[in-house]
């Protein structure tokens, strides 16, 4: 209960209080009718007034002060000014929308300090009004009028404003600052406008912007740094633009950007880092343009995107590892594009992928182990596509992908549902297989699929046999999945139609084999490049009324690249035969790859193995070597490289042959990366015809280039002067190298020198010969050899010394022939020495080379002989020297026999008959003995010959050695002259031919030949040893003389030599 205070009031207080008790509702009544009093035209609630949709040409006049709201949309006022609104201090919102308002009184709101929202939209504005210093107005709405242009005063000085909505407008261009410096504007909407054009520093003082829309508007490009100050921006749409290319750095500067939506553009480019600098981006939209790739390059900076839209473009190919940049991606939309194929590369680096959509593409084929790479996936969908092989030829396509819980593969042409095709899949929970004609379904399709809870399967093509008696239990044993399945029999005849859950177990019966099978596989081959190639596929089926087709494919694509012939016929009107032919012509690299065969009719698909093409292709050169002259001590390079299939192997020859002097002594090198053979410090043996050669099994091709070393000239020997008697014969030397072969000068006393019947020049200017030697002669020669290189000097100073005597003149003259003739001799015996010396090399090589060959049978046979038979021998070369022709190692006093050189004789003369007889043994020079050479080692030479010592001596006592009788046989024959006969004797040296000037020796070739006796002169024996071996050695000193002689003809001068071994 409240108390009140106790007042004493006098009679002129109480008057007073009275009259204020009377005129106070008189004056509440009167202000109340002003401004408290609900205006006849509109609805009052609490402080909203709402005068919307009353027809009203202007603002009314009695509005309440207390209106906080106040509604004006969908009248026809077209204009209001100042005095309509100045005494509503308590208005917030004001929505003026839907009107016909062209023009607005500037500051016609100023008054309005508590304003926060003002709706203009849709009306017939073609500016940005003025509205006042409104410090409080945070929501602008603009929308749907005829703004054309943002050039406005008071947007350029207005902070306050957050949300700004100038869509439908007819903007062309952002011209820069036409916003406040410090604006807080948070929400700016320019979509659906005509915007082509916007200067780089439009946005620079809008950097609170979190949501920017420039949908709808007909950009073309994107200036660099145009996003710069926006760090705080958090949405950026750019949907339906007349974008062609993102180039790189674009939006850097968006350091906050989440959401960058791309849509129906015409992007066909992005440059490398075009999305760079939006580190904390989320979600990407690029559908509907004409992007073919996915690369990493313009992925690179996508570290946090969470979810990638590319539906609706062309893309047909994924780069290896385009994902690199992408691995905190969970969604990716992939759908209505042109991808063939998904291999395993392409879905790299995506473990936290969970939804994958890749519907209304073309693929037909998925790599087995494709999805293996994605442990997280949940929801795979492929509906739309043609991978109808995937389920029904391949096992493990999904084994890894043991999380996903829904699988898409509606409407791919499946046909047959393989035993393994979804091998892994233990998780899954929805298989749709909606809108496939699949005709059989292999027993355990399903099993696999223990967490089933849907599954979406439609078909009335159902090859109702033996092989589907499992289905209808299956189906009765999992009632919740039968509820959408809708199966029917489309054969054998009596069940079409047949719902397959009330077919009877009993009437799934195997009677025939509608179903193509595959009766000729195609074969792999082998072609070279431009040939023509043929593969031939042949399938029967016992379904006439079911035609059979047949398509390739190359490397699990379908081949659409070549001619194919089909031809199909039914001999008996119930069964079909069908062979398809795949015609290769002109075949090139791209033609190599497995093809196989894939025969369908409406019961199933048969695919065939798959069939290998190699192509091969000639050799051919892309880089030949060219002839290349070399300073000496330089590095010469030669460069060849060749393309083929299989690539062809380089090699390098050198005149021909594999000798190199560069090799031996370690100077050449081989670039195989770099296709170059290098020469280092190349010398004058390096010279000559360097040939690379390059082979494949295709065939080999040759190039050569010669190599020639340059040598700047230089003097063999110096010039050195010379004193001459008067009349004798000079000879002046220059001896000259270098390469090219310099040229030589002679010039005297510094002037030219003519050659004269006294003066002559030889060895290619490299003598000066003076005959009859006269005091007119003296004085210096100077002699000047020159090539390319350079030139050398040098002389020789001739003193002439007269002499008195006539004999002395003879004398001088018989010593000038002397000179010459000592000259030619010393010329034939260098000549001979070197011939020695190469012959002498060459037999070592010869010996050398018959160690290495292998053996072959011995000759057995005695030999019956009179000293009268002509001997059969040889032709063969060989100078007088140390290095025998024959070796003959005896036992005993021997009569020689000459046998080819390759073989050593040991020969024995016994006394047997009174016409005596030679017994004959012959061994081997080349065995596999240690003796091979005639040495005894006691298990080597000495063993062939007899093997012991007891064998030796029963050829000594009994003079026979019947294991000789082919030998025999054959110097029988050669004694009746059969040039044709060949004598059986053991050719221990591989086939060589050596020529030297008319001589030719030629080894492991013998026909025997009537011959001259040789008699040897027993040499003396008497301080030889009881048991000592020698040999004598038979030497040949003549050549053959042409062709003919080469097959063997007499010879007869030959010495003997002996000597202890």
């Amino acid at each position: 209960m409240a108390l009140w205070p106790k007042v004493r009031f006098g009679f002129g207080d109480f008057s007073v209080w009275c009259l204020t008790l009377v005129c106070l509702p008189l004056f509440a009544t009167l202000s109340l009718s002003q401004s408290s009093v609900c205006p006849v035209t509109c609805s009052c609630l609490g402080t909203l007034v709402d005068c919307s949709k009353q027809g009203l040409t202007q603002v009314p006049k009695d509005l309440p002060l207390w209106t906080e709201v106040l509604e004006l949309q969908e009248n026809l006022i077209n204009t209001f000014s100042s005095y309509q609104f100045s005494h509503l201090k308590n208005l917030q919102h004001l929505d003026l929308s839907n009107n016909r308002v062209k023009f607005v009184v500037p500051g016609s709101l100023a008054n309005l300090i508590h304003l926060n929202e003002v709706k203009l939209n849709h009306n017939q504005m073609v500016e940005i009004p003025d509205l006042g210093p409104l410090v409080n107005l945070s929501s602008l709405n603009l929308a749907h009028n005829e703004i054309l242009s943002m050039n406005s005063t008071w947007l350029a000085q207005t902070k306050s404003i957050k949300n700004l909505d100038l869509s439908h407008n007819k903007l062309s261009e952002l011209p820069a600052g036409i916003f406040a410096n410090g604006s807080r504007l948070q929400i700016l909407n320019l979509s659906n406008n005509r915007l082509q054009h916007m200067d780089k520093g439009c946005f620079y003082n809008l950097t609170a912007l979190v949501d920017l829309k420039l949908g709808r508007n007909r950009i073309t490009s994107l200036p660099k740094e145009l996003f710069k100050r926006l760090s705080a921006l958090k949405v950026l749409e750019l949907n339906r633009n007349r974008l062609t290319k993102i180039e790189g750095l674009t939006f850097d500067g968006l350091l906050s950007l989440t959401a960058l939506r791309l849509r129906r553009n015409e992007i066909s480019q992005l440059f490398d880092g075009a999305f760079f600098g939006l580190s904390s981006i989320q979600q990407l939209q690029l559908d509907f343009n004409n992007i073919t790739t996915v690369t990493k390059a313009w992925l690179y900076g996508l570290n946090s995107m969470q979810q990638l839209s590319l539906s609706n473009n062309h893309i047909s190919t994924i780069d290896k590892d385009a994902w690199e940049f992408c691995q905190q991606m969970w969604d990716l939309d992939l759908s209505h594009n042109d991808l063939v194929s998904v291999e395993k590369s392409s879905l790299t680096k995506l473990s936290k992928l969970r939804q994958l959509n890749v519907d209304h593409n073309k693929i037909s084929y998925v790599e087995e182990g494709a999805f293996a790479n994605l442990p997280s996936l949940q929801i795979l969908e492929l509906n739309y596509n043609e991978i109808s092989w995937t389920i029904e030829d391949t096992n493990g396509t999904f084994t890894e992908l043991s999380q996903v819980t829904k699988l898409g593969l509606a409407a791919n042409r499946i046909k047959s549902v393989a035993r393994k095709a979804f091998t892994g899949m233990q998780g899954l929970k929805i298989l749709d297989l909606q809108n496939n004609a699949i005709a059989t379904i292999q027993d355990g399709a399903f099993s696999e699929l223990s967490a089933l809870q849907e599954l979406r399967l439609n078909s009335s093509s159902l090859l109702c046999d033996c092989q589907l008696k499992w289905l209808p239990p299956w189906l009765d044993a999992n009632g919740a999945l039968a509820a959408t399945v809708d199966l029917k029999c489309g054969h054998p005849e009596p069940l079409v139609g047949s719902v397959v859950q009330n077919v009877s177990i009993h009437n799934f019966t195997c009677d025939d084999f509608p179903k193509p099978f595959i009766t000729e596989e195609p074969m792999t081959k082998v072609a070279l490049k431009e040939e023509n190639v043929t593969l031939t596929c042949k399938a029967e089926s016992t379904s006439a009324a079911s035609p059979m087709n047949a398509i390739w494919k190359k490397d699990n694509l379908v081949f659409r690249g070549s001619q194919v012939v089909t031809f199909a016929r039914s001999p008996d009107g119930r069964t079909n035969l069908m062979t398809s032919e795949l015609l290769l012509q002109n075949i090139t690299d791209e033609d190599a790859g497995r093809y196989q065969c894939i025969v369908s009719n409406d019961f199933g698909s048969t695919y065939s193995s798959r069939a290998k093409i190699t192509v091969h292709v000639f050799p051919t050169f892309t880089k030949t070597p060219i002839d290349i002259r070399v300073k000496a001590g330089n590095t010469a390079r030669l460069e060849c490289h060749a393309e083929g299939s299989p690539p062809p192997e380089i090699a390098w020859k050198k005149d021909g042959g594999d000798d190199f002097p560069a090799a031996r002594e370690r100077r050449m090198h081989v670039m195989s990366n770099d296709d170059v053979f290098f020469i280092v410090n190349v010398k004058a043996a390096d010279m000559g015809v360097y040939s690379c050669t390059a082979q494949n099994v295709a065939g080999v091709i040759v190039a050569n280039a010669t190599l020639t070393v340059l040598e700047t000239p230089s003097f063999v020997k110096q010039m050195e002067d010379r004193e001459i008697v008067s009349g004798e014969t000079t000879v002046l030397e220059c001896m000259a190298a270098g390469s090219p072969k310099p040229r030589l000068n002679w010039t005297k006393d510094g002037g030219p020198l003519v050659a004269t019947e006294r003066h002559f020049f030889t060895a290619d200017s490299q003598l000066l010969i003076i005959v009859h030697t006269r005091a007119t002669d003296a004085g210096r020669y100077e002699c000047e050899m020159s090539n390319p290189l350079g030139v050398e000097r040098d002389s020789s100073m001739l003193t002439v010394i007269p002499t008195l005597l006539a004999s002395g003149e003879r004398e001088d003259e018989s010593a000038t022939i002397g000179i010459i003739i000592i000259a030619v001799v010393c010329c034939v015996v260098g000549t001979s020495i070197v011939w020695v010396i190469i012959i002498h090399q060459t037999r070592k090589r010869a010996q050398i080379n018959a160690l290495s060959s292998p053996s072959s049978t011995l000759p057995t046979q005695p030999l019956h002989a009179t000293p009268s038979v002509p001997f059969p021998g040889v032709e063969f070369m060989a100078a007088e020297s140390d290095d025998p022709d024959l070796n003959i190692d005896i036992d005993s006093i021997p009569t020689a026999i000459l046998y080819p050189p390759d073989l050593e004789i040991l020969a024995f003369k016994g006394n047997v008959g009174s016409t005596g007889q030679l017994y004959t043994y012959l061994a081997d020079n080349n065995s596999d003995s240690e003796n091979s050479s005639g040495k005894d080692s006691g298990n080597g030479d000495s063993g062939r010959r007899s093997n012991s010592n007891e064998d030796v001596t029963a050829l000594n006592d009994n003079a026979v050695n019947h294991s000789l009788r082919s030998l025999n046989t054959a110097i029988t024959e050669a004694s009746s002259s059969t040039v044709s006969s060949r004598l059986p004797c053991r050719s221990n040296r591989p086939r060589h031919n050596y020529s030297n000037a008319n001589c030719t020796r030629t080894l492991s070739t013998f026909v025997p030949q009537p011959r001259v006796n040789i008699h040897f002169t027993e040499p003396e024996h008497s301080n030889r040893p009881p048991h000592a071996r020698g040999r004598m050695s038979l030497y040949e000193d003549r050549c053959a003389r042409n062709s003919h002689h080469s097959m063997g003809s007499p010879v007869a001068n030959y010495s003997l030599a002996r000597h202890e071994v």
